[in-house]
C-alpha cells in the first residue's frame, strides 16, 4: 500500500507539471493527452494493487536498498585480570568524539587505564595512561576531555565525586569537586557523564535520578527519572531514553535546570539501550535489538539506517553507543570492541536481481532470536529477505482463535509463506493440503542422513507418509526417582516393561504413614495438575483415541475409561502430596516423595531436577512406553502450501537444523530442547553450564547421558498438538474427578464432542 501511495503522489506531481505545460497547445491536444496520461495512471496504480496483493508470487525486484557497511574494527578493551571491581568500575561502551576524524576512548589493559585517541581509520594519534578511578566520560565540541571519577573514602562510609578536565593533549586543565556520593553494599552505583554546551555537568544514574552541577561543582537540580541513556542536544536539553512506570520505554526532552519534560514520545517494543542527538542533521538517533534508527518526532515514524545483523556482518551485534563524524560515518561501541562503518554503495544484490520476500509466522518463541536467525541467512542470501510475523501480539495470546483464522486464510491460499509450528495442528493441516509435505526434500538432500541427524526422531513427526513440520529441537517426558526410596522398599524397576497399573502398585508401597496418626509422611509424588497426569497415563496427547483421517474417535473404548479410574485413583489414595508442588520440593523434601515427572530437555532445568533427589537421582521412562521413545516438538517449521517459493523456504529449514545459536546464550536455554543436529545436541549436552544449586560447573553424568541417548535411539513416535481435543477432554474430565459423573458417563461425552469437531 505504501508503494501505491507513492506512486499516486509522483503521478499527481507529474500530472500537475505536465499540465501546466499543456496550456500553450490547443484544446484538442490538452484533451488527449490529458486521457492519456490519465489512462497511464490508472494502469499503474492496478498494476500496483495486483502486485501488492499477489501472494502466489513471492519473487520481486527489490525497490528498496539495505544499507550495508564497509567495516573496521578500531580496537578492543583489554580487560584486566583480577581487577577489583569494587573500587572500579570501568565503562568500556562509551566513545566520544574530539574535532573531526577523532575518536576518544577509556581502554583497560593489563598494566592499568589509558586515555586513547585514534584517528577514523583506527591509528593511535595519543595513548597515555589515566591516573584516576572513572565509570564514565564525555567530550565536548571544543576539544577537551571530562572524566568522571568516583573513589571510596578510607572509612568506606561513601564516595568523593571528581570530574577531572583534559585538553586534546592529555593536559590536566581543571578539577572539579562534585561532593559525596553513596555506596550500595560497599559498592559504586554506576553513573553516565555528559556535558552540556551551557557549561553543566549531568550526571546519571541509570533507573534512578539525574543529578545536574554547574562547573563550580555546585549541585543545581535533582530529577528523578528511570533514565537508561541521555545525550545533550545543542541548546542544552536532556535527551533521555527511558521508563515510565518501569515499563514503557519513552523518549524525552527534559529542560535540566527545573526537570520540566518539554516532549515525550513512547516507543513499541523493547531491547533499547542508547540514544543520540546528531547536531548534524539535528535528528534522534536510538539503538534497540534489531539496530539503530531515526525517530522522527513529527509523525513517531522509525526508520532504520543500521541493521545490527545485516550492517555488522557479526553475529549477535549489538550497539552500546554510538556516535557520527561530520562525514556521515557511524561508530558503534559493542562490548569492548568499537567499529567503524562507512556506508557503501551495496544493495547485497546485482542490479535487476529478482528478491524473493518471505514471511515466517511465529505465535511463541523469542522474536530476536528469530529474527537474527533470519537476518544471518539473508547474508549469506542476499537475494532473500525474511519478515517476521508475531502472531501472539496481534492475537493477545489467543492460540485457538490464531489457529482458527490461520486455516481460513491457508484454505485460501493466503498466510506466511512459513510458520513455527510446534503448537499448530500440522497434521491436520497438512492432511488438507495446506502444509507441504517436507519427505521430498528430504529424500533429495543427500546432506541429510543419519550420521548428521537423529533421523528416527524427523520420522516420528511423519503422518499417514507426509512429513509437515521438521522439528529442529524435541523433548520428551520421563520420571525421576529416588534411589534411596526404591531401595529401601526393595524395588527394582524395568522402565521397558511397565505400565500405569504397575506405577500405581509401586507408589501405593511407598506412601507410607510411618507413625500411624493418619497423615502421611512420605509420597509417591508432589503435587502435579490433574491435567498433566492424564494426559501422560494417555501417552501425553490423546492422538491414540483419534483417527484425525477417518474421522472417528474412541474414548467410549474400555481402554480409556480404565484409565480414567486409575487416574482418579492416583488423588483418591492419596498418592499425590494434596498441595506441595514440585517446584517447591527442598532438601528437606528429598526423603518425602519417590516419584517426579518431568520434561526432559538439556537447561538449567534439567539440573535442578536432577538434584531433587541429590546424586542417587534415577531417570526412567514413563509407564507404557515399552522400551520405545515418544517425543514432542520443541521447536518445528512448517511451509506453506501455496507458496510459490517452496525451494527457498527449504534452504531456511535447512539452515535452521545447522543453526548453532539455537542451543547457545541464556535467553534460548529454557525454550529448547535436544537438537535434531546430533553435533549441535551434543555440544549442548557437553556444556550445560553452570548448575543453580552450587554454582559449580555441572557435568552431566555417565548415566543420564546414556539414559539421554538410548531414549533418543528409541524414538518411534511423537505427541501431537491437538488442541482443541485436549480442551475437550479436560473441560469434561472434572464431572467424573469430582464425583459427579460416571467415568463411562464422561467418556460418552468426550467421543460426542470429539467426533463432532473431526467432522467439522
Amino acid at each position: 500500500m505504501n508503494r501505491i501511495f507513492v506512486i499516486i503522489i509522483r503521478g499527481l506531481l507529474l500530472f500537475d507539471k505536465y499540465n501546466n505545460s499543456l496550456y500553450d497547445n490547443k484544446g484538442d491536444c490538452y484533451m488527449r493527452k490529458t486521457i492519456a496520461f490519465l489512462l497511464a495512471l490508472i494502469t499503474l496504480f492496478l498494476t500496483s494493487c495486483q502486485n501488492s496483493n499477489n501472494t502466489a508470487d513471492n519473487c520481486k525486484d527489490d525497490p528498496n536498498v539495505i544499507k550495508r557497511y564497509e567495516k573496521t574494527e578500531l580496537g578492543t578493551a583489554e580487560e584486566t585480570d583480577g581487577a577489583n571491581v569494587t573500587d572500579r568500575i570501568v565503562n568500556y561502551s562509551k566513545i566520544g568524539m574530539l574535532g573531526e576524524n577523532r575518536i576518544f576512548r577509556l581502554q583497560e589493559k593489563q598494566d592499568g587505564k589509558f586515555m586513547c585517541l585514534t584517528d577514523s581509520e583506527g591509528n593511535v594519534i595519543k595513548e597515555e595512561k589515566c591516573p584516576h578511578n572513572y565509570c564514565s566520560f564525555d567530550t565536548d565540541n571544543e576539544g577537551r576531555i571530562y572524566i568522571y571519577s568516583e573513589t571510596i573514602n578510607e572509612e568506606r562510609e561513601c564516595t568523593e565525586m571528581k570530574v577531572y578536565v583534559y585538553d586534546p593533549d592529555f593536559s590536566l586543565v581543571d578539577e572539579i569537586d562534585l561532593g559525596y556520593g553513596t555506596l550500595t553494599n560497599g559498592a559504586f552505583n554506576l553513573k553516565n557523564l555528559d556535558i552540556d554546551p551551557n557549561r553543566r555537568i549531568i550526571l546519571s544514574e541509570p533507573y534512578s535520578e539525574i543529578k545536574v552541577f554547574d562547573f563550580n561543582g555546585k549541585l543545581i537540580n535533582t530529577i528523578e527519572y528511570h533514565v537508561i541513556d541521555l545525550d545533550v542536544e545543542e541548546g542544552g536539553r536532556l535527551l533521555t531514553l527511558g521508563l515510565r512506570d518501569q515499563i514503557r520505554h519513552v523518549i524525552s526532552f527534559i529542560d535540566p535546570t527545573n526537570g520540566i519534560m518539554k516532549w515525550e514520545h513512547e516507543l513499541d517494543g523493547s531491547g533499547y539501550s542508547a540514544v543520540v542527538y546528531n547536531r548534524s542533521d539535528k535528528s534522534i538517533y536510538v539503538a534497540d535489538g534489531k539496530g539503530i534508527f531515526r525517530y522522527s518526532p513529527d509523525d513517531g515514524t522509525k526508520e532504520y539506517i543500521f541493521d545490527n545483523i545485516i550492517s555488522s556482518g557479526i553475529s549477535g551485534f549489538t550497539a552500546d553507543d554510538f556516535c557520527f563524524d561530520p562525514e556521515g560515518s557511524l561508530f558503534v561501541a559493542n562490548g569492548t570492541k568499537l567499529f567503524r562503518f562507512a556506508a557503501v554503495e551495496d544493495t547485497g544484490t546485482e542490479a535487476g536481481t529478482e528478491v524473493c520476500e518471505l514471511t515466517l509466522g511465529k505465535f511463541y518463541g523469542l522474536n530476536r532470536f528469530f529474527e537474527s536467525a533470519a537476518k544471518e541467512f539473508e547474508l549469506t542470501h542476499p537475494d532473500v529477505r525474511i519478515t517476521l510475523i508475531d502472531y501472539q501480539t496481534e492475537y493477545a495470546g489467543n492460540l485457538e482463535k490464531f489457529i482458527t483464522t490461520l486455516n481460513t486464510e491457508l484454505m485460501s491460499g493466503k498466510g506466511p509463506d512459513m510458520l513455527f509450528s510446534g503448537d499448530l495442528p500440522y497434521n491436520r493441516f497438512g492432511e488438507k493440503g495446506l502444509f507441504a509435505d517436507l519427505s521430498g526434500y528430504i529424500r533429495n538432500d543427500p546432506d541429510f542422513s543419519d550420521e548428521s541427524y537423529y533421523m528416527n526422531v524427523i520420522g516420528s513427526f511423519r503422518h499417514n507418509d507426509g512429513l509437515y513440520a521438521m522439528p529442529l529441537t524435541f523433548r520428551f517426558n520421563a520420571f525421576i526417582a529416588s534411589g534411596v526410596n526404591l531401595r529401601a522398599e526393595g524395588i527394582s524397576i524395568d522402565d521397558t516393561q511397565w505400565d500405569w497399573t504397575d506405577f500405581y502398585d509401586i507408589c501405593k508401597r511407598v506412601t507410607k504413614d510411618e507413625n500411624g496418626d493418619g497423615i502421611y509422611e512420605k509420597y509417591a509424588m508432589p503435587r502435579v495438575s490433574e491435567d498433566y497426569l492424564l494426559s501422560q497415563m494417555c501417552g501425553g496427547d490423546y492422538s491414540t483415541f483419534v483417527d484425525i483421517k477417518g474421522k472417528k474417535a474412541r474414548f467410549d473404548s474400555r481402554e480409556f475409561i480404565d484409565i480414567l479410574e486409575l487416574w482418579r485413583a492416583f488423588y483418591r489414595d492419596r498418592l499425590v502430596h494434596p498441595s506441595k508442588q514440585d517446584i517447591e520440593m527442598q532438601d528437606s523434601d528429598r526423603d518425602m516423595f519417590t516419584f517426579t515427572p518431568i520434561y526432559l530437555y538439556p537447561h538449567n532445568f534439567l539440573i535442578v531436577q536432577l538434584d531433587k533427589f541429590s546424586e542417587d537421582s534415577v531417570l526412567m521412562r514413563s509407564p507404557g512406553e515399552y522400551g520405545q521413545g515418544r517425543v514432542s516438538a520443541g521447536a518445528a517449521i512448517s511451509i506453506n502450501s501455496s507458496c510459490k517459493s517452496g525451494d527457498v523456504c527449504w534452504k531456511f529449514v535447512k539452515f535452521l537444523v545447522n543453526y548453532e545459536r539455537f542451543g547457545q546464550g541464556k535467553d534460548m536455554s529454557e525454550t529448547t530442547g535436544f537438537f535434531i543436529n546430533k553435533a549441535i545436541s551434543d555440544a549442548r549436552l557437553d556444556n550445560l553450564g553452570f548448575g543453580s544449586i552450587s554454582g559449580d560447573r555441572f557435568v552431566l553424568d555417565r548415566k543420564y547421558r546414556d539414559f539421554i541417548e538410548n531414549y533418543i535411539s528409541d524414538t518411534r513416535s511423537s505427541v501431537y498438538p491437538g488442541n482443541e481435543i485436549n480442551n475437550i477432554v479436560s473441560s469434561e474430565v472434572s464431572a467424573f474427578f469430582d464425583g459427579i459423573a460416571s467415568a463411562d458417563a464422561v467418556a460418552k461425552r468426550i467421543q460426542n464432542r470429539a467426533e463432532l469437531y473431526l467432522n467439522e
